[in-house]
């Protein structure tokens, strides 16, 4: 029920879902009406690299060169400071060590992995789990 309601919320029907899985367009982004659209309807936009590269395994100027170049490239299509950040893939082995320090370098606030559970107070900033929307709703998943 909640991801039926999540979809009618978002305009997207089973049938547009099916759609866009058959087609070539895997990896569609949205353009800067679309980002400004989302951020005027509450949603926040934040960075996530420039190539969808995986952090952990680059060179510290590769890393470097990602998310800074992100950053302001975000603040650039959309006028104002990005201050969030997360990781492609976003397990351990795809941030690494340097990623989160460079973000903090950066200016970012927060960066999130992909690694599950909920932010305790004394959460690393940097290193900020996340909930999946699905673990709530994996009846209504097929």
């Amino acid at each position: 029920a909640g991801h039926e309601a999540l979809l009618a919320d978002l305009g997207v029907t089973r049938e547009a879902i099916a759609r866009f899985a058959a087609g070539d367009e895997k990896y569609a982004v949205m353009g800067r009406s679309e980002l400004l659209e989302l951020r005027a309807a509450g949603w926040r936009v934040g960075s996530h690299t420039l190539t969808h590269r995986t952090l952990g395994m680059l060179a510290e100027t590769d890393v470097r060169a990602e998310v800074l170049g992100s950053k302001r490239g975000l603040e650039t299509l959309l006028g104002g400071q990005d201050e969030v950040f997360a990781y492609p893939y976003g397990e351990p082995v795809h941030v690494g060590t340097t990623a989160p320090r460079i973000c903090r370098e950066a200016g970012y606030r927060r960066a999130y992995t992909t690694t599950p559970g909920a932010i305790a107070a004394d959460a690393d900033p940097f290193l900020l789990p996340r909930l999946d929307y699905k673990e709530f709703v994996k009846e209504g998943l097929s």
